[in-house]
């Protein structure tokens, strides 16, 4: 009934963005992340230089982009 979102954080400062999207409530969703490439289903194919966030929803992950605001912004 409800979206469910999934959030993926690369690069070296996805735990830094990690802990500024935990500032938000969100009662549903999934966030994953890390520093090194990933063969996880979600995470594949999304390092890219710097660090970004990408904002999936039902298997599809909108543009990426380099700040929590931005990815707030996307979110359902």
């Amino acid at each position: 009934v409800f979206p469910f979102p999934e959030v993926a954080i690369t690069g070296p400062d996805a735990l830094h963005l990690r802990a500024e999207l935990a500032r938000r409530y969100m009662p549903v969703g999934l966030v994953l992340g890390g520093t090194d490439r990933s063969d996880l289903p979600l995470l594949k194919d999304k390092a890219l230089p710097g660090s970004m966030i990408f904002v999936c929803l039902e298997k599809t992950c909108q543009a990426p982009v380099p700040t929590v605001a931005e990815a707030i912004a996307q979110l359902p």
